[in-house]
């Protein structure tokens, strides 16, 4: 696997038009936020990782999103917006297994089952706002990786 593209985003809630934000400054934002979109798909990359600090937080270990699925909601101002993507699985496992090796502090996450359709984690924000932008096709994979806060 090659990294093709690396960018840093905001992912605050005011970058999602349909929760009802207007202003200048946050338009701006959002007009960034889908130039880092035409990067990804210009770059044609098969999984976006997200680094978020707000999913699972593993006390002392970082924690790497070992799901199939990953499933969303904001809602704000009376308005909702859902997003679900597919993740990288094997990627991560192979991640986790490395990591391992390099003896750093490093844990697979997973909800439900390890395949199909239960094996679903939860977005978080941090998560779920950079990649409403950001996978435009369907066929793009996710892998989500939560660093150790402590």
């Amino acid at each position: 696997m090659t990294l093709k593209l690396s960018l840093i985003l905001p992912h605050g809630s005011e970058l999602v038009p349909e929760l009802g934000y207007r202003g200048r400054g946050v338009n701006r934002l959002i007009d960034a936020m889908k130039e880092a979109s035409e990067f990804v798909r210009k770059a044609e990359a098969d999984t976006v990782v997200i680094a978020t600090p707000h999913n699972v937080r593993v006390t002392g270990n970082i924690a790497v999103i070992t799901s199939k699925y990953a499933e969303g909601k904001l809602e704000e101002n009376g308005k909702e917006v859902r997003l679900s993507v597919r993740c990288d699985r094997e990627f991560a496992l192979k991640i986790v297994e490395e990591t391992r090796k390099l003896g750093m502090p490093v844990v697979g996450v997973n909800y439900g089952t390890d395949e199909g359709k239960t094996s679903c984690i939860q977005l978080d924000w941090g998560s779920l706002i950079p990649l409403r932008f950001l996978i435009q096709k369907e066929k793009i994979k996710v892998l989500l990786i939560s660093p150790c806060r402590d």
